[in-house]
């Protein structure tokens, strides 16, 4: 949960007392406003500064919502974000209609609380929360009823309404960490077939290099294409074609360790990552595993097709020592499997510097 200055919350700054210009405002018309205006960031902001600033206390010092003047009690009661009032030992005092919905229970069940029962974070967090008034960070919120939920804090300067108290605002953060989840996952994965790509790729493939750097052994990685895929595209259409390259990740995941790593690169080329191998052997038998996965036939949309693919095959540290030094070394493999005319398995031919060495992969027949 990093801090970090929220763009999108223009309201909170204002909220918090960074706007000093004297709004303007239209008590007559509030709270339909409000229900109206959920992205008039400006108007919102405006409505609660005053609110909150004009809001009275009882003769024992202490603030209740009942003491605010009816109209900007209704404001506080229809303002779409959380707030809160603690004391100097974070204690709540007041909370708002949306803290009640927020946390799934009354207002006078939120009062008296420790902030820290109904947020969670990091102590670094907290500092940050603290420290710089009008900064804004993400916590969690701790619920008795539902699940926690992801949400986005800031606070305002130690002395409000005149007293040692705080305000605090809290909006929920749910779309927007899904939002971010979602660009993260395209950031990462193939959105075709929901496979790594090759950045991916290329991070586990040093990974795989650092554990066998330090615990021995060797890694395998196979550049896959499949075999006669632009002459199907062009004769079936796009469709049948993206059907085809679903299907043909579908079949190949059965015959992959839960280690491994089965990636789209390009439009019909894929890469297998075997790591924590202990003989070449094993990246043959493998790659020999995944050709016969392909052997049954597949029908897409009434039309029958017969799956075949090349392979290309390089081994860490045997024909190269980095991601980049290993994808060469591979894709020459392939390049000389589909001259032999596909449907085999080629490993990377020499040493690294190059020392030549039989082929492996069968003849086509």
């Amino acid at each position: 949960m990093q801090a970090c200055d929220r763009a999108g919350l223009p309201f909170v700054l204002l909220l918090l007392g960074t706007q000093t210009r004297e709004p303007q405002l239209h008590t007559s018309s509030w709270p339909n406003e409000l229900k109206s205006t959920r992205g008039e960031d400006q108007l919102q902001a405006d409505v609660i500064l005053r609110a909150l600033v004009l809001a009275g206390a009882n003769g024992n010092g202490e603030i209740t919502p009942k003491e605010l003047d009816p109209t900007l009690g209704a404001v506080f009661a229809h303002l779409p974000d959380a707030l809160l009032i603690i004391d100097s030992h974070r204690l709540v005092r007041v909370a708002n209609a949306a803290a009640a919905r927020l946390w799934n229970e009354p207002e006078t069940a939120l009062v008296g609380r420790a902030l820290a029962e109904l947020l969670e974070a990091p102590e670094a967090v907290w500092d940050e929360l603290f420290a710089h008034p009008g900064a804004v960070v993400d916590m969690l919120a701790r619920r008795t009823i539902g699940a926690p939920l992801p949400v986005e804090v800031a606070a305002g300067p130690s002395g409000f309404l005149g007293r040692e108290l705080r305000l605090l605002a809290v909006r929920d953060a749910t779309s927007r960490f899904a939002r971010e989840a979602v660009l993260a996952r395209l950031a990462l994965s193939d959105p075709l077939t929901g496979l790594p790509n090759r950045l991916v790729l290329q991070d586990r493939v040093q990974q795989a290099i650092a554990r066998a750097d330090r615990y021995g052994g060797m890694i395998a990685l196979h550049l896959i294409d499949l075999d006669g895929f632009k002459a199907i595209n062009d004769q079936h259409g796009h469709r049948v074609g993206d059907a085809l390259l679903l299907a043909f990740a579908e079949r190949l995941k059965p015959a992959i360790r839960s280690t491994d790593t089965l990636a789209r690169i390009g439009g019909d080329e894929f890469a297998f990552l075997q790591p924590d191998l202990q003989c070449p052997e094993g990246a043959r038998l493998a790659a020999e595993r995944l050709l016969a996965r392909l052997a049954d036939p597949l029908r897409v949309n009434e039309t029958e097709l017969t799956l075949r693919a090349s392979i290309g095959t390089a081994t860490y540290p045997l024909h190269g020592r980095n991601f980049e030094a290993l994808v060469e070394r591979a894709d020459r493999a392939l390049y000389r499997a589909k001259q032999r005319g596909g449907q085999c398995v080629v490993i990377a031919d020499g040493e690294e510097n190059g020392t030549n060495t039989p082929e492996a992969g069968p003849n086509p027949p």
